[in-house]
């Protein structure tokens, strides 16, 4: 029987070992619990993305409530390190355009900014922009994200809304988790990129264990994933979840 919850190392490295070969040679998500990556990080990153000289990386900001500023910021690091990097802040009329898709045609990395993980997911889902960052993880281009961008990769996402016990309207948003309880915890929609997950951010530093653990519990077919952060220099990879 498999473990409900798995706590993974400050960033991990997934290869979707459940992508059918059908549809071609998948990349990897790279996901980040949250927080400022180490530059061995940031490095790692590029690299996936074919490394200084070759990778493409289309940084894509609107979790965060500064998307252009962030967006820069993030981009200009990953120049700093030989990618070349755009910015792509986009509203929902935008993301449903075929044009603005075409952009991604060519990325080799995209990296999703913290933030509220909702703003993507608003933008983005049933959209043409994301049926193309779909096809770009499966041709072999890696997918990456921090906190709000770590939340959106799973079938199943947190919002970060919570409903007190037992379950009314008004939801509430806070770092307090006291009680492991069903239907306490908002879920809807991600992005799909890691079938069969919940991905929790900030798992250990913001102490969220019973938070993952009541949604798991409504759910006992998922396993839930706690990426944590760590002050530690180590840099942890995983190639697959079996």
């Amino acid at each position: 029987m498999k473990s409900p919850v798995l706590v993974l190392g400050a960033a991990l490295i997934l290869a979707a070992a459940t992508t059918p070969a059908s549809m071609g040679r998948p990349g990897y998500l790279f996901i980040v619990g949250g927080g400022e990556q180490t530059p061995e990080m940031v490095r790692r990153f590029v690299e996936l993305a074919g490394g200084p000289g070759r990778a493409n990386i289309i940084v894509i900001p609107m979790a965060s409530s500064e998307p252009a500023e962030t967006g820069k910021e993030k981009a200009d690091q990953l120049r700093g390190l030989g990618a070349d990097a755009s910015v792509l802040v986009l509203t929902r009329e935008e993301a449903m355009a075929e044009p603005t898709a075409v952009r991604l045609a060519q990325a080799t990395g995209i990296w999703f900014t913290g933030g509220d993980q909702a703003r993507l997911t608003a933008i983005l889902l049933a959209s043409p922009t994301l049926r193309a960052i779909v096809d770009r993880y499966r041709a072999g281009a890696v997918i990456g994200g921090t906190s709000a961008g770590a939340a959106i990769m799973s079938d199943s996402m947190i919002t970060g809304n919570q409903y007190r016990t037992p379950p009314d309207t008004n939801g509430y948003y806070g770092d307090e988790f006291s009680v492991i309880a069903r239907r306490s915890i908002e879920i809807v929609p991600g992005f799909g990129l890691l079938p069969g997950t919940i991905v929790d951010q900030h798992f250990i530093v913001r102490e969220r264990h019973n938070r993952l653990l009541s949604v798991i519990l409504e759910r006992p077919s998922m396993i839930g994933v706690g990426d944590i952060i760590s002050s530690a220099p180590a840099f942890n990879a995983l190639s697959y979840i079996a």
